[in-house]
């Protein structure tokens, strides 16, 4: 068994070794191959890597060509961009000719429009509205002077009012005076009269009606007091028709004197003395029975002018004569009685003779009276009527006025219209002058525009054109360039491959080498291990030989677990060699987008430096200081944008620029206007705000001094008021209150406390105390500036006679400096008055003034 297991073993071996010898030839072979194949790819590597120092020594060339296509590019879009910006902005002028030309016409058709729409104007119409202006200023002329005089008519008359009245006034002043003064005479001759002790008795015999001799009577001036002593009683001698009915009467004598006299005419009287005037002769009496008693009754008594007069011709005088002076002295031959009233009754015949003369001077101040005041009311009517025509005169001027105020204006319009219409005819046709100027001008600027245009349009084709072969140029250039990149991409992509192949293909030698010299030991070791095994069979026994064997199964088993460890690792060095082949082919796959990658970076760079390269020049070009671009480089010493935000930047203000459309042209001197009128409105502004600084300034100014017045003028009168008050009501105070902080926009508030009371506001007060109060507020007022005069209408109404006797005291103090003119009812108040004006009403409808001087009408009383 053990020399089974032995040649088992030994069969092993054989089978192994036979194995081992195939793996060898196998691997020899294949080694040979991978020989060959090295050599085969060490030469295309250097092939390929010629290939590649040649495309790579060809790339700068092309890229130079790149490189000037662009500049030669880039310059030629240059032109064609300026060449195109000159088209759009004579495209612009010429859309902006064409514009105008359009405005033109239709302003030129909206003038005509307007000239076909002017109305005319009639000549003739225009020249009867300025002939009715014309008449209608000659009327207005006429009526303006028949104004004047008018005016000066009503003036003169309304002059004469006044002279008229104060006539008026002067006439029945006198003719009351003389009324009184008649009618206190009347009244004492009455009394007189009525208390004689003769006058029952002449009732009682029924001769009270008789006429008397007295009034019968018309004596000279002057000598009523002669007349009067010398007839004494027989003044009022009574007229009886038969003097012998006196003889009834004696049984019954009368209480005292009474004469009687007869009017039949007797016997003429005896002649007198011609140096000698008979005291008759200066009594007249229309009947000649009266004359004939009177002289009668006077025979024996002359007129003589003064008692020296009369003693110096008394011997002159007839027996039983007597010379008679004016004042009622009598002188005879041989005595003289002197005259003295020694009755009531005396002075009859003066003061029937004044009664007389009062009588026909109250008819001639009647007539006068009645003359003042026709003349007054003729004068009164003749102002109110020549105020009427002043009146009629000025409504009829006024209306005139107004006419020829609406026929001048109707003129002026009309004129106005005229001028206006012929203004419009000529600034129309003035428009239509500049329209046709300025459309020659817009039409030549149109031509040189469309010659501008063709011009360059033909520049533009030209440089488009010129681009376009810059353009090709610059692609062809491009693509050679790609294409070469392109092949030394390829070049370098093969070149690693050769490289890569020649690296597998001697590392596959190596594993072929180590394989083999694996085997090669396996076989040397199986070999020797099979010697052992022939040897330990031959020298061995069998219990030896079973020995042997199991050992040598043990190191079979051994080898076989070796044999298995190596053909795992084999196996594993395979599996890695493939996972290895692998992850090569994986690495390759992922180089060539990376490749890719590094090929479009180098491009971007490359297209980076030609840029940068680009601007160099155009900075240079545009004479860009260094210096400035130092400090702009250290101004933005930060990292700037990638070049690709800045292209979308690019991109996007090129597209703003394009959205705004075509460039304003005028859009500068918009600017200048607008700055221009900028600068005039904060001007303005400037000024307005100073003139409000000043305003605020003088109403500061104002109120201020408002306020320094008004606090004073406030207690001034509140210091009057307190002092007045106190007057008025005989005690208590007063007191002017602010109702507020602010003095200017403070109320007042009045506190009157009369004497005994206490109230708290005016408005508990009496309206008799409201009254005075009032009177107070208002006299305090007058204390800071007197008026002229003050009209006070009933104020003393509601007074009592103590308060009224008290406002009527401060009146009268107050009038020193004020003329006060009040009306009342009140008798109290009435004494306080210099003058009096009261108004009558004797007939209806017609009131009168009756004026009464009080100082006047005292001193008249106590004369009388």
């Amino acid at each position: 068994q053990t020399q089974g297991q032995l040649r088992e073993r030994l069969d092993s071996l054989e089978q192994q070794a036979n194995r081992a010898r195939t793996l060898l030839d196998n691997a020899e072979a294949e080694r040979e191959a991978a020989r060959e194949r090295l050599a085969h790819e060490q030469e295309q590597s250097e092939t390929q890597a010629a290939v590649t120092a040649q495309f790579a020594d060809t790339l700068p060339e092309a890229e130079a060509r790149v490189r000037e296509s662009r500049l030669a590019l880039d310059a030629a879009r240059k032109l064609a961009a300026q060449s195109s910006q000159a088209i759009e902005l004579s495209a612009l002028r010429q859309r902006n000719a064409q514009n105008s030309l359009e405005s033109l016409q239709i302003r030129h058709d909206r003038l005509k429009a307007e000239l076909a729409g002017l109305s005319s104007i009639d000549p003739s119409a225009l020249e009867d509205r300025r002939e009715a202006v014309a008449a209608g200023e000659e009327v207005e002329a006429q009526l303006q002077q028949s104004l004047e005089e008018a005016d000066s008519r009503w003036r003169e008359l309304d002059a004469a009012r006044a002279p008229a009245q104060q006539a008026l006034r002067e006439s029945e002043a006198s003719l009351a005076r003389t009324d009184a003064r008649l009618s206190a005479l009347r009244q004492l001759q009455q009394r007189l009269e009525s208390q004689s002790k003769v006058q029952p008795w002449l009732q009682r015999h029924g001769l009270e009606r008789l006429a008397r001799l007295h009034p019968r009577l018309k004596i000279e001036s002057g000598w009523e007091a002669a007349f009067e002593a010398t007839l004494r009683e027989r003044v009022n001698a009574l007229e009886l028709g038969n003097l012998s009915m006196l003889s009834a009467l004696a049984s019954d004598p009368p209480p005292a004197k009474i004469s009687f006299y007869s009017g039949e005419i007797g016997a003429p009287a005896a002649p007198h003395s011609p140096s000698l005037r008979p005291l008759a002769a200066l009594a007249h009496c229309p009947d000649a029975g009266v004359q004939a008693m009177l002289a009668d009754m006077l025979s024996s008594c002359y007129a003589a002018e003064s008692l020296d007069q009369a003693f110096r011709d008394r011997n002159t005088l007839p027996a039983g004569g007597l010379f008679v002076v004016r004042e009622g002295h009598q002188v005879g031959r041989f005595s003289a009685t002197l005259h003295a009233a020694d009755t009531e009754a005396e002075g009859l015949l003066a003061r029937l003779q004044e009664i007389d003369n009062l009588a026909r001077e109250q008819r001639a101040q009647q007539m006068l009276v009645d003359d003042a005041r026709g003349h007054a009311v003729r004068t009164e009517s003749g102002a109110a009527e020549a105020r009427a025509t002043l009146e009629s005169v000025r409504e009829e001027h006024a209306r005139r006025l107004r006419e020829l105020s609406s026929l001048r204006l109707e003129s002026q319009r009309l004129e106005q219209e005229a001028s206006r219409l012929a203004g419009s005819r000529e600034r129309i046709v003035s428009e239509f002058e500049d329209i046709a100027q300025q459309s020659e001008q817009f039409q030549a600027t149109l031509a040189e525009l469309a010659d501008e245009f063709e011009t360059l349009d033909a520049q533009l084709g030209e440089t488009q054109q010129l681009a376009e072969e810059h353009q090709f140029a610059m692609e062809e250039a491009e693509a050679d360039l790609e294409r070469r990149r392109e092949q030394l991409r390829q070049a370098e992509a093969d070149a690693r491959e050769s490289d890569f192949a020649v690296r597998s293909t001697e590392a596959l030698i190596e594993r072929l080498n180590q394989a083999t010299e694996t085997a090669v030991a396996q076989m040397r070791a199986a070999a020797d291990e099979r010697s052992q095994i022939d040897s330990r069979l031959n020298d061995i026994s069998d219990s030896d030989a079973r020995e042997a064997l199991q050992k040598a199964l043990a190191g079979r088993v051994q080898a076989e677990a070796e044999l298995g460890a190596a053909r795992q690792r084999l196996d594993e060095v395979g599996q890695q060699l493939r996972s290895g082949d692998e992850t090569r082919l994986a690495a390759e796959r992922e180089q060539e987008p990376l490749r890719e990658r590094l090929h479009a970076l180098q491009l971007e760079e490359q297209a980076a430096r030609l840029n940068g390269e680009q601007n160099t020049a155009q900075l240079l070009e545009a004479s860009v200081d260094e210096a400035a671009q130092a400090a702009l480089r250290e101004r933005f010493a930060e990292p700037l944008p990638r070049p690709s935000w800045l292209q979308g930047e690019v991109t996007r203000l090129t597209n703003a620029i394009t959205a705004l459309g075509p460039v304003n042209l005028a859009a500068l001197d918009e600017l200048t206007q607008a700055r221009e009128r900028q600068g005039f409105l904060q001007a303005q502004t400037a000024d307005l705000n100073e003139a409000i600084t000043t305003l605020e300034d003088a109403i500061r100014k104002i109120d201020r001094e408002t306020r320094t017045l008004l606090r004073d003028t406030y207690d001034t009168v509140n210091r009057h008021f307190g002092e007045l008050f106190p007057r008025l009501f005989g005690g208590g105070e007063a007191r002017l209150i602010l109702t507020g902080e602010e003095i200017l926009d403070a109320g007042i508030q009045v506190m009157a406390q009369p004497p005994g009371k206490r109230t708290t506001s005016i408005h508990l007060l009496s309206g008799g105390e409201k009254a005075l109060t009032a009177i107070a507020l208002v006299f305090s007022l007058f204390q800071i500036n007197p008026a002229p005069f003050c009209l006070l209408d009933e104020v003393d109404a509601p007074l009592d006679d103590s308060n009224t006797e008290r406002y009527a005291e401060m009146v009268r103090a107050m009038s020193a400096q004020t003329q006060f003119l009040f009306i009342t009812h009140n008798k109290i108040a009435m004494e306080f008055a210099e003058q009096l004006i009261g108004v009558t009403m004797q007939e209806k409808g017609v009131s009168r003034l009756v004026a009464v001087d009080l100082e006047a009408a005292a001193s008249f009383a106590k004369a009388a």
